[in-house]
């Protein structure tokens, strides 16, 4: 049952949808888990553009208006950032410095305010912080620039420095391991602050895989991922194993990438929970695709009625793990939870396809193991199964089973007889108020000769 998303033409349409597998051991065998549920943790209108954590409290942009948010949810607002989109943002621990896309702006506990300095640069597109600087990438360019020491809204004319290994445009910046990542359109470059002038590029700190989107880059298990391309290869995520691109995603993602066409508006972000540890890439209006580097596999989030996931932002703040969603609202997310926020999720698996040579074959019997954790009192939550002849081209009518209630903790499911195939393909689908743990889909399988 438990298996990676890889949904290519006719070689496989396996499917993971708001599940995700994990393994407990070398021994043990995958099961597939629920992706968290949501509840409000405090309601903010206007169109969901961050969430950045400084001196342990949480700060959002939504719609033109920045926000700091106190453990219980209480929202004041510090003031006005105009634009629209997402909003990078990067603290020195006193300020946060945001680039809404017009302009750089300083963020404070108590107030918003535009960097007025004639030096800072114009129109930055990426920010971060190393060694009491705010680095910022300027529009349309090869170059970074640094703040003062301690103070995001005090730039020098003369303090910038130039990615110039390669003549593309700069899209991106990120600080990890103490080393600037500037990621450009085909290529990027490692820098270093040397202490004296202050930076330079490190030796050997040229990477001839660019950057698709700068939004995409972003920090995970110990090292960064992107989502790259560059003059001859299409759309592919990648992350960092020492100053080498080492590509992550699957053929069958890849494939899907390249068929969105311009992938430049691409976002991503990273969180930890329960041992896995996730990459979240978002190409609006087209799908969200999550690497789990605890394990090495891909599943797909959606919304219901969107083809992508709804929340743009996670952090981790207040002991919680808070998302923001495109509406502004800001959620907590837990895995106790199979509604976002009131609304059940859909929950989906498409299984292997099981071909013996493309012999003739009954399945007489089909049984899932479930685990189910809670379930709504007032419901009667139910799991259909649907099976296809054809690789997942078409579905026969789906067949509805009781999933049990709270408390069912070995529930098994079955199914049967299914009919005859060559081909048997199954979808495994939930929408019940329902957080549950899929183990086996075990088949009883009786093949002919003929």
């Amino acid at each position: 049952m438990a298996g990676p998303d890889y949904a290519l033409d006719f070689t496989s349409f396996q499917q993971n949808e708001n599940v995700y597998p994990e393994t407990a051991g070398t021994a043990a065998k995958p099961v597939l888990r629920s992706i968290p549920g949501t509840q409000t943790f405090c309601s903010l209108s206007g169109q969901g553009r961050g969430l950045h954590v400084m001196d342990g409290v949480l700060y959002a942009i939504a719609g033109t208006t920045a926000y700091s948010i106190n453990s219980t949810g209480g929202a004041l607002n510090l003031g006005t950032i105009p634009g629209v989109g997402l909003c990078p943002m990067a603290d020195n621990g006193a300020q946060i410095a945001a680039t809404p896309g017009t302009g750089l702006y300083a963020i404070t506990t108590t107030a918003v305010s535009l960097v007025s300095d004639a030096d800072a640069p114009v129109n930055p597109v990426a920010v971060d912080f190393l060694d009491a600087y705010i680095l910022a990438v300027a529009e349309d360019s090869q170059t970074f620039a640094w703040s003062a020491l301690d103070d995001a809204t005090d730039w020098a004319g003369l303090d910038f420095a130039s990615a110039e290994g390669s003549p593309d445009n700069l899209v991106g910046l990120l600080v990890d391991h103490r080393e600037v990542w500037l990621a450009g359109t085909d290529s990027m470059e490692v820098w270093f602050n040397d202490g004296t002038t202050p930076f330079s590029r490190s030796s050997g700190g040229y990477v001839e895989k660019g950057c698709a989107s700068g939004k995409t880059l972003k920090k995970l298990d110990n090292t960064i991922y992107w989502l790259g391309t560059d003059k001859i290869h299409g759309p592919a995520v990648y992350r960092a194993a020492g100053l080498q691109p080492e590509r992550v995603s699957t053929t069958a993602i890849d494939e899907a990438l390249a068929s969105y066409g311009d992938v430049s508006t691409a976002y991503a972000y990273t969180y930890a929970e329960k041992g896995h540890a996730f990459y979240v890439l978002t190409v609006p209006g087209q799908a969200t695709w999550v690497y789990d580097a605890a394990v090495n596999e891909w599943h797909r989030r959606s919304t219901w009625d969107i083809a992508d996931y709804d929340i743009v932002s996670v952090v981790r703040c207040y002991n919680k793990l808070l998302g923001q969603k495109r509406s502004g609202q800001i959620v907590e997310l837990t895995r106790d939870l199979n509604t976002d926020e009131g609304e059940v999720i859909r929950r989906r698996r498409v299984t292997g396809t099981l071909d013996v040579s493309g012999r003739r074959m009954s399945v007489l019997r089909a049984e899932l193991l479930a685990s189910v954790g809670t379930a709504a009192l007032d419901q009667t939550p139910q799991i259909e199964l649907e099976v296809s002849k054809d690789r997942g081209k078409t579905w026969g009518d789906p067949q509805i089973r009781s999933y049990g209630s709270t408390g069912d903790y070995e529930k098994r499911l079955i199914w049967g007889p299914l009919g005859g195939f060559r081909q048997f393909t199954a979808r495994v689908t939930t929408t019940s108020d329902i957080v549950a743990t899929w183990g086996e889909l075990v088949l009883d399988v009786e093949v002919h000769d003929h």
